[in-house]
């Protein structure tokens, strides 16, 4: 009786551990794939980030070509306003 309680009692702590460590598996297991996933999700974030400062720097580009042209139109409707003025005093 004695041995076969000895032997009940080693057969439940085996069990015992054997869950514990099935357990820690599992849990090490889900933070492997958390690990994944963060690292997947960052990997993304970081190419969204990289195109979206590609885009901006395409932009600011635009808007001093935009800005140029602006200031250039600009200076041509100042010549073609003194010309039309010119024009018109010789009319007169």
């Amino acid at each position: 009786q004695m041995i076969r309680s000895i032997y009940d009692e080693m057969e439940n702590q085996i069990r015992e551990e054997r869950e514990k460590w099935q357990a820690q598996e599992q849990d090490s297991f889900r933070e492997k794939q958390r690990g994944q996933r963060l690292t997947e999700e960052l990997r993304m974030r970081e190419q969204d980030l990289e195109s979206t400062l590609s885009k901006q720097k395409e932009l600011e580009i635009k808007i001093r070509q935009l800005s140029s042209e602006q200031l250039s139109i600009k200076e041509q409707n100042q010549q073609l306003q003194k010309l039309n003025i010119q024009l018109q005093e010789q009319v007169e």
